[in-house]
């Protein structure tokens, strides 16, 4: 289990410029990873509202249930690597595995989230000024979008870094909302009750 608290800027691309970020990279010779994330909540949407996000990621048969919450410079996540089974179990059977993400859960008094959404990302990553680069092509349903992501120890260093990059490419920062609240927005839109 590992907490820490995520500090990341982003930004959404247009195929143009994602492929433009791709190319001044050199990484259209290389495979992105393909990540798939299921996100839950409640029937009365209580962690969105919060914006708390609760998601299982599934990444080259790796398995991890993440508990994000928004902090104002940042957000705090909770990652517990788990099995196949208990993945299994999280999604048929409502079963939480025992650790810190099941107990904040109940402090926060849910027993338990069903499946919202899912979203499939497929990103590059590299290294950059001390920071981490995701560049993003993310499948949701029939959707897709692109985005650029800047994950950095510090927010003012990764703000400036961030600006460095968006004026280095020229881009126009396009504020989006989260891929959770994205996904499971659309699936709302696409599936109303």
């Amino acid at each position: 289990m590992t907490t820490h608290l995520e500090i990341e800027f982003k930004t959404l691309l247009t195929n143009t410029e994602y492929e433009l970020i791709r190319s001044y990279f050199s990484l259209q010779n290389t495979s992105p990873i393909k990540q798939t994330n299921i996100y839950f909540d409640t029937e009365d949407w209580f962690l969105k509202n919060k914006h708390i996000v609760l998601r299982v990621r599934i990444k080259e048969e790796m398995f991890e249930l993440t508990l994000k919450i928004k902090s104002p410079k940042g957000n705090i996540e909770i990652n517990e690597p788990i099995t196949k089974e208990v993945y299994y179990d999280i999604v048929n059977k409502h079963i939480l595995p025992d650790g810190v993400i099941k107990l904040t859960l109940k402090e926060l008094k849910i027993d338990f989230a069903s499946v919202k959404a899912e979203l499939t990302t497929y990103r590059y990553e590299l290294e950059y000024k001390n920071c981490l680069i995701a560049l993003d092509k993310s499948y949701y349903y029939d959707q897709f979008d692109y985005e650029l992501e800047l994950e950095a120890p510090d927010y003012d260093y990764g703000l400036t870094i961030f600006n460095e990059l968006l004026e280095k490419f020229n881009l126009t920062l396009r504020k989006a909302k989260p891929k959770a609240v994205r996904a499971i927005e659309y699936n709302q839109q696409k599936n109303p009750r």
